[in-house]
């Protein structure tokens, strides 16, 4: 390949190559990418964009951007316990960590009572010799669902601020719901994942590479005790910004609540 080193630019400027708009930079904007003199190559890059034959566009700010992510929600459910109330309950979930969300979408299968108060937050992950994969470091908060009895269909309540998991890429990631209502057992029951509880622990377990804890009791993948639900209901009764391992750990007293939701998408 010939050298650049002691040629002038008016001799070589023809073979390097260049933006459309020579003045601008890279911008958020896809560009040709040009030769010197102006001839389009089959290539258009941006800031986090790059097209070209054979390249599949993947800025997910222009090109595929879906309306929603996460795990979805069905039309069954399981009713909460007696005493369930005021405990954590954890989902694990997976985000590719493309996208940001404005709100969180879910349903409600039956309420007969109005005086529940369900609060949500999300937290990345960590790994416990004991419980496996439990919930870590608080990502956002302060996030009310509504209680509105059955008949109200889908609901999608605004998030505080923009949800994004892009600060620590594609993984694994936990929604923590809390049901308040002080002596009464809660009779909210939102819709759960479509996809069969039963095939959770098959799932995650082989993408996570864990088994059976070291007591041989729970499942070690954050799934809990209850080797049919995608959930588990934690030791730690209230939201914190770190959970310790011990916070994490499975509360073997009841069987997890089950609840599925999607993520809106930031256009």
């Amino acid at each position: 390949m010939p050298t650049l080193s002691g040629q002038t630019i008016q001799s070589t400027y023809q073979g390097l190559l260049k933006l459309a708009t020579s003045t601008s930079g890279v911008t958020s904007t896809p560009q040709q990418i040009q030769d010197g003199l102006g001839n389009d190559t089959g290539a258009r890059i941006a800031t986090n964009f790059l097209s070209a034959p054979n390249v599949f566009p993947m800025n997910p700010s222009v090109n595929f951007t879906p309306d929603y992510m996460g795990p979805g929600f069905g039309s069954a459910g399981i009713t909460p316990q007696a005493n369930q109330q005021n405990k954590l309950n954890a989902f694990l979930f997976y985000d590719s960590g493309q996208y940001a969300y404005s709100a969180i979408t879910y349903t409600i299968i039956s309420a007969t009572s109005t005086t529940d108060v369900v609060d949500v937050a999300f937290y990345n992950t960590q790994y416990s010799d004991l419980t496996g994969v439990i919930p870590y470091q608080l990502i956002m908060s302060g996030i009310t669902l509504s209680t509105t009895p059955s008949g109200s269909g889908i609901i999608q309540t605004n998030l505080p601020s923009t949800l994004s998991f892009s600060g620590t890429g594609g993984g694994f990631y936990y929604m923590v719901m809390k049901i308040s209502n002080a002596g009464v057992t809660p009779t909210i029951r939102y819709g759960n994942n479509p996809a069969n509880s039963t095939s959770w622990p098959s799932l995650f377990q082989p993408i996570l590479g864990l088994t059976r804890n070291r007591t041989g009791n729970a499942t070690a993948a954050g799934i809990g005790t209850n080797a049919n639900a995608a959930g588990y209901m934690m030791t730690a009764t209230n939201f914190a910004a770190t959970f310790s391992t011990a916070d994490g750990a499975i509360n073997t007293s009841f069987n997890p609540y089950l609840m599925g939701f999607a993520l809106r998408c930031v256009k």
